[in-house]
């Protein structure tokens, strides 16, 4: 239990090892009663048809990196091999729910995790078939494990449309499956699975979801994309980036040579028809990848691209800054991470592209109110705003933050982040209050609220009371400050 553990790092304070597994093991107690509790909830919501499903613009690949990177540590610790395989969804901007998938596959991989011994091996393999006359993706996302496996008599009941009698006492894997079934049911898609007694179990999770115009040409021209040169060793994947960005107004070509690479950023300087964006493979054959990018630094006399490696190996800033790389764009390609790190290194600005080297001056000086009633949610959030040079009051309660607001002098306070679920007064009333005030500040100033949820029906909630923008729990500074340049326009 979660107390004995607390018991055993305390009486093992004076051993670093010790302390780090225990609060190791505390943090993986911790995230499986979440996980139960929120698998409760969800059927509580489906169950009473509270449950809608959100239509989001959002990028496939990046989610799924985000959920393989949870899943990559989970299977780390109890000593297994996770694998990661994706094909045929370089066009991964879609229309969907993307807080149900993400729940669907993280519940699917967290069993598979849970019921595989150490040394065994958890894959996800997701498979994208386009079809651009309905402008759709199938996708087939297949769990697969080497785990303990279940017996047929399980697989039936568990994969049957009611809940299982025994989902009381088996929350860990009935209710999660049954879960998933029901999601996978409302967004139109179906569910398998296969399974042999010590043989590990394979589940298939089938989508279709509308594809986005992840190019919108307007994108890239406000980021001063207008000419990309893609340098790929492999000619059919470079074809395929090329395509995607032809496809999406940006004036592309490829080539497999370093040295080619060279003379053909020299030629459109010449031209004075430079590139704006190299996207460069690290595994060129003719050339190391940081000749080719030391050479075209040296071209001083051209108008600079932007240089983004493609790597499928972890780059250290310091590696990638010496190297006078803008980014690194993580193998495989997906256009959603084309566009994330597009927005990172460029303004919108019209026209060019600028390097924002600004992100670790953009709090200084700001002064937030947060109103978070759980104390140390609420020092941690401190520390990460006054480590970044901003300032922040702490209130502990709806009540509190409308309070310390209507004493404060006009402009008093920059920012406000709004915890939802708090005693006293909720941050969905508070947010309601301080809008009612009768001051100009109280119109203007940027309300952000904090929450776990990311459900449709709950962010509606957060804008019907007069906020400006939500930010996913667990907190993290980078998020902040994103969020905080966006709604005051900076």
């Amino acid at each position: 239990s979660i107390s004995g553990l607390v018991m055993l790092l305390m009486k093992n304070a004076g051993n670093p090892v010790k302390v780090m597994e225990y609060a190791h093991r505390i943090g993986m107690a911790c995230q499986e009663i979440l996980t139960t509790v929120d698998q409760i909830l969800d059927m509580s919501r489906i169950e009473t048809t509270e449950t809608k499903l959100a239509e989001e613009e959002f990028g496939l690949g990046l989610m799924l990196e985000e959920i393989s990177a949870i899943i990559s540590s989970l299977a780390k610790a109890q000593d297994q091999k996770y694998v990661f395989t994706a094909r045929g969804i370089e066009h991964d901007i879609v229309l969907g729910d993307k807080g149900r998938i993400m729940e669907m596959l993280r519940g699917v991989l967290s069993n598979a995790v849970k019921f595989t011994p150490p040394g065994g091996r958890v894959e996800l393999t997701v498979s994208g078939v386009p079809d651009e006359k309905d402008g759709t993706v199938a996708l087939i996302f297949e769990v697969r494990d080497t785990g303990i496996g279940m017996e047929k008599e399980h697989v039936q009941k568990y994969f049957r449309d009611d809940i299982p009698e025994t989902a009381e006492s088996e929350l860990g894997r009935g209710t999660g499956i049954w879960l998933t079934r029901r999601l996978v049911s409302m967004m139109g898609g179906s569910i398998s699975c296969q399974s042999l007694p010590g043989e590990g179990t394979i589940i298939w999770i089938r989508l279709k979801l509308r594809m986005v115009n992840s190019g919108a040409v307007d994108f890239w021209k406000k980021h001063g994309i207008h000419r990309m040169l893609v340098v790929n060793n492999n000619l059919q994947e470079a074809a395929r980036i090329r395509n995607l960005m032809e496809a999406a107004g940006v004036d592309a070509a490829s080539i497999s040579s370093g040295y080619g690479t060279v003379k053909m950023v020299e030629s459109a300087g010449v031209a004075e028809n430079e590139y704006d964006l190299i996207l460069l493979d690290e595994g060129l054959q003719d050339m190391d990848w940081r000749d080719v990018v030391t050479n075209v630094r040296r071209m001083s006399w051209i108008r600079m691209p932007h240089i983004f490696l493609m790597s499928s190996r972890h780059i250290h800033d310091e590696e990638r800054m010496g190297a006078g790389v803008s980014q690194i764009l993580s193998k495989p390609f997906y256009v959603s991470a084309l566009h994330r790190l597009v927005e990172q290194v460029c303004e919108v600005s019209g026209e060019g592209m600028d390097d924002s080297d600004d992100d670790d001056h953009s709090m200084t000086g700001l002064r937030f109110l947060a109103a978070e009633d759980n104390t140390i949610n609420a020092d941690m959030l401190k520390d990460l705003l006054e480590v970044s040079g901003a300032r922040c009051e702490i209130a502990g309660n709806g009540r509190a933050a409308l309070a310390m607001f209507s004493n404060s002098k006009p402009g008093f306070y920059d920012v406000i982040l709004m915890d939802l679920q708090m005693p006293v007064m909720d941050g969905y009333a508070a947010a309601t209050a301080i809008r009612a005030l009768d001051r100009e500040d109280a119109k203007t100033v940027p309300i952000i609220a904090m929450t776990a949820n990311t459900y449709e029906e709950d962010l509606n909630r957060t804008f019907e009371a007069g906020m400006d923008a939500h930010i996913t729990k667990p907190i993290d500074i980078r998020t902040i400050m994103n969020q905080v340049r966006r709604v005051r326009g900076k």
